[in-house]
């Protein structure tokens, strides 16, 4: 059955999801979520979560998707047992550290690795599926094609994200906001400055910009596409929203439960009124996204809640300070307006049409409402529908009856009476106090019976069949067949919410570091063009990793010439057929030593040379000794940060000199500014260099790759480290743009 799963911010929210068909929810507690900024729970809410939620028949699943620093590990640990003890479904997890933990010391606890880890490809998926992981949460930018190998070639359990705000750059590998803010997207308080604007400029010179937005995404929307999914095997569709209101889960929820329970009965049903209202309800305007190959991913002009068109401004009378207003829709007092073109807005207190106050108006109709900025142009936006807002709670603020029940009376003349209630494996049976007697006057019918054994209004629950054996002419109290009735359902609620009865208290106060193993010290370049690596200096102490792109065999062939220690750099974001292509072309050359960027290639290469970059974002001793070879920490560490983590020091590689990667985007911002869409290969950038400025005017250089995948490089070299005092560890420099002074200057001072 495909899993629907829902959000959930707050309690109130939880209900919505719920109440509306959610089959699972994904919520957080108050520390450890990628959504440090949502409600979240406390301990004592997450407990009736949980009970709430499997008393309806649906799983919780908590968030503990960000890097989890030394100092952390205990009390995260500390808090998994309690989640485990409670009863939670899976925890949600990014920090590989962490993953192998958790496995180790709650072997029966479903881990879903959480899109935070970067997986998108079918070798990453298989090796956590190896590591006994029940599934994982694929990147928002995998399309349909990608899934469908995916999911054809391993047999986890994979969920992706149908609905709701997209990331620009992949989830897990942006450093934008840790890098220019200190608050950092890997640990639940991203800025979000993707959202903030920004000018390109071509060759240090401004192009011309109507949509300053260059980096703000729309939001996704694929409730039309849903068979599609289904169909391909994919075990989970996720909506995204632990931020929004319970109205925005309960109206999304609500659509997508129609949409997909169409698509398993194979029958039509029209969609346009539920678009309508989740759209009311929020949205930056919509895509198909990734999945669906969009060419239109970034809405430029507008970074926030577009809401629903509801007019256009005719003008403003400055004397009374009100904006009159030409209405396509129709609009209510309290309602929440914005316009467009000052992105500010207002509730509506006070309507007039025709000088005399209204509390409502109708399409056509002319209204002035008081402002008191000058607006006198440009489209009105409703963000919030007093009606719709009121509409949508009545879903789910009264218990619906969902949840089919099989139903058993036994009933016999001089014998107790039994009722037997079951939903799915829950299997309940109760018996009277008294025996049933032989009647005087009126025996009690089947028909009366079964009226009674049919009233479950105001629970979760409905008989779905009723089953009745009983005698002839007896008779028993309908207040006894009320009676058996509430007992079994507070029976059944009882063993639904106590699922896992075999869970037991697990002891985690002395986790063991597997102990790794030393290597020799060595020092690690990588550059991306062969103009850098020609100027490469001291190579008879280096190993240098080259990109693997279309000129490798010409930069392979002038290391084998100049007696260099060659090895590949993997590109930042790789597909099944790419990786296993790189692998034949190391397999054929003898190349042993490769760089990787993400997991699928580290399961590939794990038998080489290998050294995992620091897009793995390493932070802890767990972390570091759970995978092979030499590691590359987080960007986001600082010298002590490194100094303390228990591992081989050798096998610890320092980057003593890059221009972090801010980002990577599937996303182009060159050919949208060139085409109003998304071009692959529109071949700009090779005769072309690009940045971008953002409102403080500071610039961030743009690298595009063969994939037509952005970088963002940040405005500053990370320089942090201080070489002196590691040199027990292994040294990286990383080139990515830089010219031939530099590569010389850099490598002669930091690997002599």
């Amino acid at each position: 059955m495909i899993e629907l799963l829902a959000p959930a911010g707050d309690s109130e929210s939880l209900i919505a999801a719920v109440i509306n068909g959610a089959n699972a929810v994904y919520l957080g507690g108050t520390l450890f979520s990628a959504r440090a900024s949502a409600k979240n729970f406390t301990n004592d809410e997450l407990i009736w979560a949980v009970n709430y939620a499997h008393e309806h028949d649906v799983q919780v699943f908590v968030t503990l998707n960000t890097i989890a620093y030394e100092k952390e590990i205990d009390s995260i640990m500390e808090y998994i047992n309690f989640l485990y003890q409670n009863q939670v479904d899976a925890v949600i997890l990014q920090d590989i550290g962490l993953i192998h933990l958790v496995r180790n010391h709650f072997p029966d606890f479903a881990i879903h690795v959480s899109t935070q880890a970067s997986v998108f490809n079918a070798f990453g998926a298989k090796y956590f599926e190896d590591l006994g992981v029940e599934r994982v949460v694929l990147a928002r930018e995998n399309t349909l094609e990608e899934i469908k190998d995916i999911v054809e070639n391993t047999s986890i359990e994979i969920e992706v994200f149908v609905h709701g705000a997209m990331c620009v750059c992949y989830s897990g590998q942006c450093l934008m906001s840790q890098m220019i803010g200190k608050r950092s997207g890997n640990r639940g308080a991203c800025a979000q400055p993707c959202r903030l604007t920004y000018q390109l400029l071509e060759d240090d010179v401004h192009l011309s910009n109507d949509h300053p937005y260059l980096l703000s995404p729309k939001d996704m929307m694929t409730i039309e596409h849903v068979g599609e999914l289904i169909d391909l095997g994919v075990h989970s569709l996720k909506i995204e929203g632990r931020m929004k209101k319970p109205e925005y889960v309960a109206s999304v929820i609500k659509s997508y439960r129609k949409a997909i329970d169409s698509h398993q009965k194979q029958v039509n049903v029209e969609l346009t009124q539920d678009i309508h209202d989740m759209k009311a309800v929020f949205n930056r305007e919509y895509t198909t996204g990734y999945i669906f190959k969009s060419k239109s991913i970034v809405n430029g002009d507008f970074s926030g809640n577009k809401g629903q068109l509801v007019g256009c401004v005719l003008s403003y009378n400055k004397r009374n300070k009100r904006v009159k207003i030409k209405l396509s829709e129709s609009i209510q007092q309290e309602d929440f307006i914005i316009f467009e073109n000052i992105d500010k807005g207002r509730p509506i207190n006070k309507m007039y049409k025709n000088d005399l106050l209204v509390s409502s108006a109708n399409p056509g109709d002319t209204i002035e409402i008081e402002f008191d900025q000058l607006i006198d142009e440009g489209n009105v936006r409703r963000t919030h529908s007093v009606l719709l807002s009121k509409s949508l709670k009545l879903t789910y603020q009264k218990e619906q009856q969902r949840l089919p029940l099989s139903i058993h009376f036994k009933g016999s003349i001089g014998r107790v009476a039994s009722l037997e209630v079951q939903y799915k494996d829950n299997s309940i049976l109760v018996e009277s106090d008294i025996v049933c007697e032989k009647a005087q006057n009126t025996p009690l019918s089947k028909e009366r019976l079964s009226l009674q054994l049919s009233k479950w209004g105001g629970t979760q629950f409905f008989a779905n069949d009723i089953k009745i054996d009983m005698s002839k002419d007896m008779i028993i109290p309908i207040k006894v067949i009320n009676e058996l009735r509430r007992d079994a359902y507070a029976q059944l609620c009882t063993v639904m919410k106590n699922k896992y009865t075999n869970r037991k208290n697990v002891d985690i106060k002395d986790i063991i570091l597997n102990p790794s193993v030393h290597k020799d010290v060595r020092n690690f370049v990588v550059v991306h063009n062969c103009e850098q690596l020609v100027h490469i200096q001291n190579t008879s102490n280096v190993t240098v990793f080259y990109l693997y792109q279309e000129d490798i065999e010409t930069a392979r062939t002038y290391a084998k010439e100049n007696d260099m220690k060659f090895g590949i750099y993997t590109p930042r974001i790789t597909d099944r057929k790419l990786l296993l292509e790189m692998r034949t072309y190391v397999d054929a050359c003898g190349i042993e030593d490769v760089m990787v960027n993400d997991i699928g290639a580290y399961a590939l290469f794990s038998d080489l040379n290998v050294v995992v970059n620091s897009t793995f974002n390493l932070v802890n001793s767990y972390a570091f000794n759970a995978l092979n070879g030499y590691k590359v920490p987080s960007m986001e560490l600082t010298t002590k940060d490194i100094m303390d983590i228990k591992c081989e020091k050798s096998q610890i590689v320092i980057p003593l000199y890059t221009k972090v990667e801010n980002m990577i985007s599937a996303y182009c911002p060159v050919t949208q500014h060139y085409h109003g869409k998304q071009i692959k290969s529109c071949q700009k950038c090779k005769d072309h260099k690009y940045r971008l400025v953002d409102r403080k005017d500071v610039a961030f250089d743009i690298m595009l790759d063969e994939q037509c995948m952005m970088h963002i490089l940040h405005n500053k070299p990370l320089t942090q480290y201080d070489p002196s005092i590691f040199n027990e560890y292994s040294r990286l420099i990383i080139f990515t743009n830089e010219e031939k002074d530099e590569v010389i200057a850099l490598t002669n001072r930091l690997l002599s």
